[in-house]
């Protein structure tokens, strides 16, 4: 019973963070907190978050990486078309990519180190 629940956590976890990424990026630009310097490191990091925690949660590598750069690019679409004050940029999308693949070399990392000690 307690695997069940864990998987539970892991899941309700990843859909948390991909609520998150949504809130964040759906607030304008007159609301949204300034993170100084290029928002692109931003983007790296909250999409790391979003590969790795798929992960964990147990979504195949492929299909992480499948939604994930489908959740990117829409989320650049949304910004673009939506009266945000906000504008869909292909170099975020882009920051957001490379995030996902480093969010994947950490989840594998992390699984590879944890088999070997446990």
């Amino acid at each position: 019973m307690w695997l069940v629940v864990h998987i539970h956590w892991q899941r309700a976890a990843a859909i948390a963070w991909s609520i998150a990424i949504f809130a964040g990026l759906s607030l304008p630009t007159d609301v949204a907190p300034d993170v100084g310097g290029s928002d692109k490191n931003v983007h790296t990091i909250i999409f790391a978050g979003f590969a790795f925690l798929w992960r964990w949660a147990g979504l195949s590598e492929r299909r992480t990486l499948a939604w994930g750069v489908a959740y990117a690019v829409l989320s650049e679409v949304y910004q673009a078309v939506m009266p945000i004050g906000r504008s869909g940029d292909w170099q975020d999308a882009l920051a957001d990519v490379i995030g996902l693949l480093i969010g994947l070399l950490l989840a594998r990392l992390l699984a590879t180190f944890s088999r070997k000690f446990s």
